[in-house]
């Protein structure tokens, strides 16, 4: 056979496909907005469509500084859309260390949350790349009036995005993904959190952290929904838990030990929750906490534990502070057979 079929990797095409399979689904939480995966879709290619009517092309560098809502989400899949590479900015950083970012990236725009502006302004001007900027306000007036844009992907190890580190050690340092990476990155977060059409993800991770660890792409394969929190606030994150059934949510350590410390937490011999919060086991007398993976640096976000089922066994409120004191262990050698699966006569030998 001279020709084979080929289709280049990329993390855009799992939209594409929910789009396609859940149009009708709620797939975004963010305050009062709500939107299906047909409309996200449809924002996603008119966010491409505006991007090219400002003069950003294939490889140009699109900067977004926003918090966790459908902006950055909706970044997350427009800017590569529009066949550029997005660079997630880090909202806690100085003006000068974003305007450093901005000039070595060479970024031409840089979108924003309203309530950014500030900040959004004062390091475009100290920066050597002078972006354009485009605000919240801006932002949803492009979407209104661009056309729809889908660049497809022709090199699946073409830059996606430019993460940037906070630079605690120097200048921040930026790290590549390109498509086919985060493409098999967001299948194995998938995999390991067991997300699926059903479930209900809680942004308490910042999305512009590491790209969110992929998660904005692995709740979008899985068809999930994404429920929005602009900043960790542990009240209104058991609101939301409780109101949109939230079943997954990552975070680090101080993150979960916060959520777990607030009065709303669920308590032993509490009465029961709203239905969403219970986990697998319908009968527990109380809510199965959400699916939490606890991420410490230089440490991967998810760990295979070797025995799951003493994991299922704990009460929930222990899992949850279990997922955030999670390290990786060295295994010096395979773990001994347990005494009840060992034979009968071995046993009674003993």
């Amino acid at each position: 056979m001279s020709v084979l079929s080929y289709e280049p990797l990329t993390p855009t095409s799992f939209l594409q496909r929910s789009a396609a399979v859940f149009g009708p689904r709620l797939a975004v939480v963010d305050g009062d907005l709500g939107l299906t995966y047909a409309e996200l879709w449809q924002r996603v290619q008119r966010l491409a469509g505006g991007l090219a009517e400002a003069g950003v092309r294939p490889g140009d560098k699109v900067a977004v500084l926003a918090t966790n809502g459908h902006l950055l989400l909706e970044s997350t899949f427009g800017v590569p859309a529009a066949g550029a590479v997005m660079v997630p900015l880090n909202i806690r950083l100085s003006a000068a260390e974003l305007a450093y970012i901005l000039g070595h990236a060479e970024v031409s725009v840089l979108l924003h949350d309203d309530e950014l502006a500030g900040l959004a302004k004062a390091a475009a001007e100290q920066s050597a790349a002078t972006p354009r900027l485009v605000s919240g306000t801006a932002y949803e007036s492009m979407i209104e009036t661009a056309r729809e844009l889908f660049v497809p992907v022709t090199d699946e190890l073409s830059p996606l995005s430019i993460n940037y580190t906070s630079g605690t050690t120097g200048r921040p340092k930026g790290v590549v993904y390109h498509h086919r990476g985060a493409y098999l990155q967001a299948l194995a977060m998938a995999l390991h959190t067991r997300l699926e059409a059903a479930s209900s993800y809680l942004w308490t991770l910042p999305m512009f952290h590491c790209h969110g660890w992929c998660f904005p792409w692995a709740v979008t394969l899985a068809g999930a929904r994404h429920v929005c929190l602009p900043k960790v606030d542990p009240g209104e994150a058991w609101r939301l838990v409780r109101a949109h059934r939230v079943t997954h949510l990552c975070g680090a350590p101080t993150v979960l030990t916060s959520l777990l410390a607030h009065p709303d937490a669920p308590r032993p011999g509490a009465r029961p929750a709203p239905a969403g919060l219970r986990g697998r086991r319908a009968a527990e007398p109380r809510p199965a906490a959400p699916r939490a993976q606890g991420r410490h640096r230089r440490r991967p976000p998810v760990r295979a534990d070797r025995d799951v089922r003493a994991r299922r066994d704990l009460p929930a409120a222990a899992r949850v502070a279990r997922a955030g004191r999670r390290r990786i262990r060295r295994a010096r050698r395979p773990p001994g057979r347990r005494q009840r699966d060992r034979p009968a006569t071995a046993r009674r030998g003993r």
